[in-house]
């Protein structure tokens, strides 16, 4: 992902995800990647999947709102923003 070689980097994510679905990390990253490439909305869903595997992470969940917001998706931030 960091060399910008995004279409490698996501199949490598998607088989450490197969391998290992419970990791928060291999789904923020896929969030990283999407957004690097444009596509907040895809990332948001990402995004989504690693703060319910990382509940604690502040940070992520204020991100999460942020972007349902600028999503339209109210109810969304509202429910990221009570984690």
């Amino acid at each position: 992902y960091a060399s910008g070689k995004y279409s490698e980097a996501a199949e490598l994510l998607m088989q450490v995800i197969k391998a290992c679905p419970n990791l928060a990390a291999p789904y923020n990253t896929l969030g990283l990647l999407h957004e690097a490439m444009g596509s907040s909305r895809k990332a948001l869903d990402f995004y989504m999947i690693a703060a319910h595997l990382t509940a604690k992470d502040v940070a992520l969940w204020k991100r999460l709102a942020a972007l349902s917001t600028e999503f339209g998706f109210f109810r969304q931030a509202i429910y990221c923003l009570t984690k």
